[in-house]
């Protein structure tokens, strides 16, 4: 094992670690609320500004934690029982339902606990390419892809480039469409011809 795999399993362990400190500390509260005669049925509160973790929708992706974040809580959403919250290392907001929310308290200022999440090894993983554009001149490619783990609201384009041609969705993807391949051929030349 590489010393930076040994680097990334240990904060994967530590992340880990701290979802089920959080997630004790949760179970702990509720069991407090229950014991005080609290009603049960109240769904939690989730004022602007506070922070929550983000179960996935279904069935968590191989290798990762069940739940996503923190998140910050950025305001009600449009329908009942709907909050827009912001992912603290990608910046990017998603509408979700209160269902999925789970409210935690966290020991640590903003600015604290977005270094520490964005120190972790969270690389992101391409679930899948599922459309591309070409610029007029054919010069330049980009794919949309969906990043495993994330909301399609952010799913984003990625430009081709030597290190995206490597993906194992993006060949996956041109076997789909293998119109766009001579395209990918050209710019392809040009690299070889600039090495």
């Amino acid at each position: 094992m590489s010393a930076g795999q040994a680097d990334c399993l240990k904060a994967f362990r530590d992340a880990l670690n701290t979802r089920r400190l959080q997630a004790k500390a949760h179970l702990q509260r509720y069991s407090e609320r229950n014991k005080s005669g609290e009603d049960s049925d109240t769904p939690p509160s989730f004022p602007d500004g506070s922070f929550a973790l983000l179960r996935y929708v279904g069935r968590a992706p191989k290798l990762l934690t069940s739940l996503r974040g923190p998140m910050k809580v950025v305001r009600a959403g449009e329908s009942p029982a709907t909050h827009v919250v912001r992912d603290l290392v990608s910046l990017a907001e998603v509408l979700v339902s209160d269902e999925r929310l789970i409210p935690v308290e966290t020991p640590e200022d903003e600015q604290a606990l977005i270094a520490r999440l964005a120190a972790e090894c969270g690389e992101y993983v391409v679930d899948n390419v599922y459309k591309h554009r070409v610029s007029n001149k054919g010069s330049k490619v980009e794919f949309k892809v969906h990043w495993l783990g994330y909301e399609p609201s952010e799913d984003s384009w990625i430009s081709f480039t030597r290190e995206t041609d490597q993906l194992e969705a993006l060949d996956q993807y041109l076997r789909e469409n293998p119109a766009l391949e001579p395209t990918l051929a050209r710019i392809r030349r040009r690299w070889r011809a600039r090495s």
